[in-house]
């Protein structure tokens, strides 16, 4: 393994001397979500997502909320199916807000830019925000890395400083253990692949709109 490390260390030292050994980009389409055409609502319909926005002076306080945070290469879309069934099964009973994590949902320049913790500080600002404003029984609903980001905040004791923790968590198939065995060696490689194609043929216009087709590998490391 030393060994292993020992020669990808010594080629990427090579590669930082070669003028022509630039990280690959990809030729993006304008429609598809990656591009610089298509940007979710979340961006500029906060009031339709985000409850903090929605109801921003509550009076039923106690009515139990649900923060939902999608995965890598998702936005707000994967939970709108759970945000329509709450609203029209248990209207009254249960809050939803949705949360975009920072770096998602504009293109891929900028989600190459972002890093895990801006991810996790959506998830921690609408928290803040809904104790704020007087809502203290508040749950987590995490899917893939949005799990791994939960269970971040878990370790860290983060909830400490509310006195209360989240009333439930629950984790829709958390990143915990990537059964990709590549993602190990990005910090690596990362730099001489660039990207990483999702390999999506899906031409739905759902899917083009709100789902990454190619991952940066700042991004996957």
């Amino acid at each position: 393994m030393k060994q292993t490390h020992r020669f990808l260390g010594v080629m990427g030292g090579l590669c930082l001397l070669l003028p022509s050994c630039k990280e690959p980009e990809p030729t993006i389409s304008g429609d598809i979500l990656d591009g610089n055409t298509l940007q979710v609502e979340n961006l500029y319909q906060k009031e339709k997502y985000l409850l903090s926005y929605k109801i921003p002076k509550p009076t039923d306080k106690e009515k139990p909320v649900i923060i939902l945070s999608h995965g890598f290469s998702a936005t707000v879309f994967e939970w709108d199916e759970f945000r329509e069934w709450i609203a029209e099964k248990h209207p009254d009973e249960i809050l939803t807000s949705q949360v975009l994590l920072k770096g998602h949902g504009r293109n891929y320049n900028a989600f190459k830019k972002s890093t895990w913790k801006q991810w996790q500080e959506s998830i921690t600002e609408e928290y803040q925000k809904l104790w704020d404003l007087g809502y203290r029984n508040i749950s987590l609903a995490g899917s893939s890395t949005s799990g791994s980001l939960i269970i971040d905040l878990m370790r860290t004791h983060y909830f400490d400083r509310f006195g209360t923790p989240p009333k439930n968590i629950f984790l829709i198939d958390p990143l915990v253990i990537p059964s990709n065995r590549f993602l190990s060696l990005i910090k690596y490689l990362g730099r001489f692949i660039g990207y990483t194609d999702s390999g999506s043929d899906d031409d739905h216009p759902l899917v083009k709109k709100h789902w990454y087709r190619y991952y940066p590998q700042a991004a996957l490391k």
